[in-house]
């Protein structure tokens, strides 16, 4: 049995509440609908049993109250309802689940508790009054819908108040007669708000309305309604559970004054470093920004930032000092260094991505607390514009991330409009020991990018074609959401669903061999060109491996790799790059041809790579009288639906690409060093609301398939070929830099651990200071399973070559590890990681990585 320990499983919803759909594409009928129905059933049942009246509604509403609380006190509570996690311990894999509790909020037998406790207790024992049924409207001045994810089965609150803005709740009556009464507010439970009494309590008035504060996100609040005549004779009484939570909403669905401080907050984080934006907003900023100077080279003025000061700089231009920025230096890790990174390629991208997006949305708030981190559903992009994203999308426009520049001519592809056309990457000096990931040119960025400017790019084409491909689409989600526990889903969301739109969005530049050149025959042919775009996408991130293997000799026809270690061994920006010598010199003297193309592609590995990619043999033919060391006698089948010369084709542009690293391979599509482009936050959030429904729906499985979807993987991750995962950071009780994103009693001054982050973030723990304003996908039609779509398969194929690289990646980090770490790296690292770690007060910082230096050259 593989090693999985379950942390965070709930309770399954008593049979008598509303269970939501199985599935999210589809519309469902909603919850007030069926409530309604429900009433009505209940209240034809009394009038059977001869109660009307007054007493009806008594008993009705017990009822009401019991199956609403009974619902939120059955489905598990997490942190702050008092649950406690059962204890772990070593040995066989078992369950521990949570022990369910009540919520904080009221209770359905609470109400004579509540102050001021004669008046509220004598009020709703009253037997006078119709007893009609209120029903409550919430609503705010942005959005005067409530989010759809609310009172329809899937959060298991119908109501939401949102911090930051001005919300109104409305009662009423179902009656054509004009309403006279009165209403009283009463705040039955404040959960320790110290604003929403003196906004609700005793408040007469139909309508109420309540700015609750930052504080006030992950609170649950109990209302209670009492409508009186003009006699003071009481009518009819109801309560209300009503949460306050912050809403993640889709880019598009954002009204426009929500839109413009969203990305004018987003503005300040890219143009401020962190301990300014501390100054300004307080100590949740968190900035990405860089040093406020302008670099000026040969070509353009680099790095202008607001206020900026002009300086003139040699070109290449070196980086000027500042202090590495948040964000950045924080996702980017030290891959080089460690060959490891935390924060992907396992379960782990899930809890600290989550982790991130709250640590982000505390900057947003430093900055205007009614933000959230919204969202940009990719898929939607893929119905609705096909391979035309990148033109028509109105997230890649001014008014959001800005637009492309499509001229493939150029030599820089900087944004064209904008808020973000002057964001330039932060710089560390290489004296600095707490950043010892960044490129020559001493940019926070991927040690394997040779971008000689700080101006952040983004291309919209690969190496000299235009992105063709479409985004991730609708299969890719039903893939995420069809997956059995959270092990698989990683899998689907990070490997497919999210990490294929890094290359499509980010592009490549500054290719020694344009496609458009190398393959100008076939120009018109979309399947070469779309197999050209895969391998180019690909071969951006390949190029780790091959940075990672300087100065080894490949072989015969490959040669030694041979990479700049700074700027000093560049003589100008063409050759500032990793290349294979032996090779560009047989394309310079005519002796490249196929057997040597097929040659160079053994000896790196990417003929295995494609081959592995498209699920074939490569068949070696080591016979010696034909006069090459090695040769590949079934190359033909390489590529499907292309004939023998299109095939060929492609495989002497593959191996002439090997030969020579794009010197500009954009910030967005080097992945670890994405954080640089804002859009990184818009493209790391929808998968959390996938996380959300799936934890939703798994309440209907069986016992055996909530065991495993909350279940944390404890396998090793060195005997993991696929994972490049550090190990310190992969474990459940592994010790991560996040702390303080909401409350919980339970890690409180700690810092958290992948078990922490698997409870909290469970979409049902009412500290959870978030929901996403739906959880549906009424844009997917048609069937999903299809598979044999192009551009699906397409799709896989790149994230087939993508696993070749990552397994790579796994074994050199596993030989890194039996090898050990110089004294030098390990003092690097442990730099690095305090430096992340950086409140040295809190309980279990002694638990952060610790390197010690046991490998001597």
């Amino acid at each position: 049995m593989a090693p999985f320990r379950t942390y965070g499983t709930r309770s399954e919803i008593p049979t008598t509440s509303v269970k939501k759909t199985a599935d999210p594409i589809a519309n469902s009928s909603t919850r007030r609908e069926r409530e309604s129905q429900w009433r009505s059933e209940q209240t034809t049942k009394l009038q059977k049993m001869g109660l009307v009246g007054p007493l009806a509604l008594m008993v009705m509403c017990a009822m009401v109250g019991t199956v609403a609380y009974s619902r939120a006190s059955l489905r598990t509570s997490l942190p702050t309802g008092g649950a406690t996690m059962g204890t772990i311990e070593s040995g066989e894999p078992h369950t521990a689940y949570l022990k369910t509790s009540k919520p904080s909020g009221l209770q359905h037998d609470d109400i004579s508790a509540a102050k001021p406790t004669s008046e509220v207790a004598a009020t709703v024992a009253s037997d006078s009054g119709s007893g009609d049924v209120l029903m409550l409207k919430v609503y705010n001045d942005d959005y005067s819908k409530a989010p759809a994810s609310l009172g329809s089965g899937y959060y298991k609150w119908e109501y939401n108040l949102e911090p930051g803005r001005v919300n109104h709740m409305e009662v009423s009556v179902d009656s054509t007669e004009e309403d006279t009464t009165e209403y009283t507010w009463y705040v039955l439970d404040d959960d320790s708000s110290t604003t929403v009494k003196d906004a609700v309590h005793e408040k007469t008035a139909k309508k109420v309305s309540y700015t609750p504060r930052l504080n006030d996100a992950g609170s649950v609040f109990a209302f209670a309604v009492v409508r009186k005549d003009s006699s003071g004779a009481v009518l009819s009484t109801q309560r209300f559970q009503v949460a306050c939570k912050y809403v993640r909403r889709e880019f598009r669905e954002l009204s426009e004054a929500d839109k413009t401080s969203y990305f004018d907050a987003l503005s300040i984080i890219y143009h401020t470093q962190t301990e300014e934006g501390k100054d300004t907003y307080g100590s949740k900023f968190r900035g990405s920004g860089a040093r406020r100077v302008c670099v000026v080279s040969m070509d353009r003025l680099h790095a202008c930032a607001p206020n900026a000061q002009p300086r003139i700089l040699p070109h290449p231009p070196r980086p000027l000092p500042s202090v590495p920025d948040y964000f950045v230096k924080k996702h980017l890790g030290a891959m080089t260094l460690e060959a490891c990174t935390p924060w992907h390629d396992s379960e782990v991208f899930v809890t600290t991505h989550a982790a991130f997006n709250l640590e982000y949305e505390g900057s947003l708030r430093s900055i205007d607390e009614s933000l959230s981190a919204h969202y940009w559903e990719i898929t939607e992009d893929n119905s609705r514009y096909a391979e035309n994203w990148a033109t028509q999308s109105p997230i890649f426009s001014a008014d959001m991330f800005g637009s492309f520049d499509f001229s493939t001519s150029s030599e820089h592809a900087y944004l064209a409009d904008g808020r973000f056309t002057d964001v330039t990457f932060p710089t560390c000096d290489d004296d600095d020991a707490s950043c010892p990931e960044h490129s020559i040119y001493g940019y926070m960025i991927d040690s394997n990018s040779y971008q000689s400017g700080a101006t952040l790019e983004r291309a919209g084409s690969a190496c000299g074609i235009p992105t063709t491909s479409k985004l991730p689409g609708c299969q890719f989600a039903e893939r995420a959401m069809s997956s059995k526990n959270l092990h698989k889903f990683w899998a689907n969301v990070e490997l497919r669903y999210h990490g294929d739109q890094h290359g499509l969005i980010g592009g490549v530049r500054g290719c020694k061999f344009e496609v458009a050149t190398e393959l100008s025959e076939f120009a018109h042919n979309t399947t070469v060109m779309r197999y050209a775009e895969d391998i180019v996408l690909f071969m951006s991130i390949w190029g780790r491996t091959l940075f990672a293997q300087d100065d080894m000799d490949l072989g015969d026809y490959s040669g030694t790799v041979v990479c700049p270690h700074s700027t000093d061994d560049c003589v100008d920006d063409t050759d500032c790059t990793c290349s294979l010598p032996t090779v560009l010199e047989a394309i310079d003297n005519g002796s490249f041809d196929l057997d040597y193309a097929i040659n160079v592609l053994t000896e790196t590995g990417l003929y295995s790579d494609i081959a592995g990619a498209r699920g074939w043999a490569a068949m070696f033919d080591a016979a010696a009288d034909d006069g090459d060391d090695i040769s590949i006698d079934n190359w033909q089948n390489a590529f499907v639906d292309l004939d023998t010369k299109q095939t060929e084709a492609l495989i002497l542009y593959t191996a002439k690409q090997a030969a020579y690293h794009p010197r500009s391979i954009m910030a967005y599509a080097l992945s670890l060093g994405s954080v640089n482009d804002p859009i990184f936050w818009a493209g790391h959030n929808s998968w959390e609301r996938m996380w959300h429904w799936k934890r939703i729906e798994s309440v209907t499985a069986t016992d055996h398939e909530k065991t495993w979807w909350n279940s944390w993987n404890e396998s090793d991750v060195l005997a993991d070929s696929n994972a490049a995962t550090c190990t310190w950071s992969a474990g459940a009780e592994s010790t991560l830099p996040f702390f303080d994103l909401m409350k919980d009693e339970s890690t409180e001054n700690k810092y958290y651990t992948n078990k922490d982050m698997l409870r909290m973030f469970h979409p049902d723990n009412k500290a959870l200071p978030h929901i996403y304003d739906s959880l549906e996908y009424n844009h997917c039609t048609g069937d999903l399973s299809d598979n044999d779509d192009v551009d699906v398969q397409h799709a896989d194929f790149r994230t087939n070559l993508m696993s070749s690289v990552r397994k790579k990646m796994a074994q050199k980090y596993g030989a890194k590890v039996e090898r050990g770490y110089t004294d030098h790296e390990a003092t690097q690292l442990n730099s690095y990681y305090e430096s992340l770690f950086h409140l040295k007060t809190l309980d279990n910082y002694e638990d952060r990585p610790i390197y010690e230096g046991t490998y001597s050259p």
